[in-house]
């Protein structure tokens, strides 16, 4: 798999000038061991965050949408949305936004979100 096509939509509308993304999700552990029985766990709730990087242009829709304190429904497309692709899709909350630039490179603009998000595949 190689993420040269990998693209990122907010609701039906692409984010332009991806440069990179990340997703993790996890559970809350709850200890439900008794006294003098060994550790076990139950999974608590679920919880899910990620990165989004792109080259910032103002104009992008995409872009103008990932504001923080928004609701979005977020689409991951590691390998492209095309097909039998891989795809995780939610709704999530944009948790912050910033930007970086350093000398002789593109401003970077860097976005945070929060919720879970459902691994699928790309449907025709």
């Amino acid at each position: 798999m190689h993420g040269k096509k990998g693209t990122v939509y907010v609701d039906s509308t692409a984010v332009g000038k991806v440069v990179d993304f990340d997703y993790e999700d996890s559970a809350d552990l709850v200890d439900d061991s008794g006294m003098g029985e060994d550790e076990s766990y139950e999974a608590g709730q679920l919880k899910g965050r990620g990165n989004i990087t792109v080259r910032m242009r103002p104009s992008d829709a995409g872009q103008q949408a990932l504001v923080p304190g928004a609701k979005v429904t977020l689409s991951l497309y590691p390998e492209g949305n095309e097909p039998t692709n891989n795809e995780w899709t939610g709704e999530v909350s944009i948790s912050s936004r910033g930007f970086s630039i350093s000398k002789g490179s593109n401003v970077d603009r860097k976005y945070a979100f929060q919720g879970v998000l459902t691994e699928g595949t790309v449907s025709d």
